[in-house]
């Protein structure tokens, strides 16, 4: 996912915390200028469950858009935040 807005410092901790609770795996990293990627690998639906909690944020987040595409790469067990 590579999403945009108004990211808030704790939203990349927001976005760990959720992925670890969904047990997903992946990264999340701030690509500056109010961009963030995010890689999950996992079920389909817990995907798509971190993904509405990422468009919800936390409440100091005000996120402008989501744009989704698929990763053929494999990704490492657990969720990370790069930085």
């Amino acid at each position: 996912m590579l999403i945009s807005g108004k990211i808030s410092p704790s939203y990349l901790a927001f976005v760990s915390g959720r992925a670890d609770w969904l047990s997903l795996s992946g990264w999340v990293t701030d690509l500056g200028s109010g961009h963030v990627e995010v890689v999950a690998a996992g079920p389909e639906a817990l995907v798509g469950a971190l993904e509405m909690a990422c468009i919800l944020g936390p409440l100091d987040a005000l996120i402008d858009h989501v744009t989704t595409s698929a990763v053929t790469a494999a990704v490492p067990q657990g969720f990370s935040i790069c930085i």
